[in-house]
């Protein structure tokens, strides 16, 4: 696989990962039952962005980190595979620590009087997401350096002001290209 081929397919894969990501912070990760006051039951729900933020705060480094791959050079693809992966990790972290009970209060802190409390699989999807981001970002940080830079083939170096009236006292048209 070329070098040019693997840099966008890295591309396209992170950008679809970290949007995806986002999007499964955005779903619903929890349902319940909450008593009300009066002695009724209404059916709440929660998203992975009501239950902890960070986990959306990282996506959305996620695809800002993703476009500064697309339009920066080597070095800063480097620097961005590395808070990539940074971001991933602690996405997955924090979505690991809410699907596995460990913040179970997490609806009860949404809504008050929760009685019942089911999990639904975005949780897990948004993980899953995150660690794919992670290796992403990783590969992006090793492999950043082999990947086409911009290319300079058409920049023209600005010539001085001095070089055309040089001309002009030789006898040479200084807006004709040789």
């Amino acid at each position: 696989m070329t070098a040019r081929r693997e840099y966008t397919l890295v591309w396209l894969a992170l950008a679809v990962v970290a949007v995806g990501l986002l999007l499964a912070w955005q779903a619903t990760w929890a349902a319940g039952t909450e008593k009300l006051s009066s002695g009724g039951l209404v059916d709440v729900s929660a998203s992975g962005a009501q239950i902890t933020p960070l986990g959306s705060a990282a996506a959305i480094v996620i695809i800002a980190m993703a476009v500064l791959v697309l339009i920066t050079g080597r070095i800063l693809r480097v620097i961005a595979g590395v808070i990539i992966s940074a971001s991933a990790i602690a996405a997955a972290l924090i979505g690991l620590r809410v699907v596995t009970g460990v913040q179970q209060a997490a609806l009860w802190n949404t809504y008050d009087g929760v009685i019942d409390v089911s999990a639904t699989l975005w949780g897990w999807v948004a993980v899953l997401l995150a660690l794919i981001a992670a290796v992403l970002g990783v590969l992006v940080a090793v492999r950043a350096p082999r990947w086409p830079g911009f290319s300079t083939r058409y920049d023209r170096g600005a010539r001085q002001p001095r070089d055309a009236w040089e001309a002009l006292d030789r006898g040479l048209d200084p807006t004709l290209d040789e």
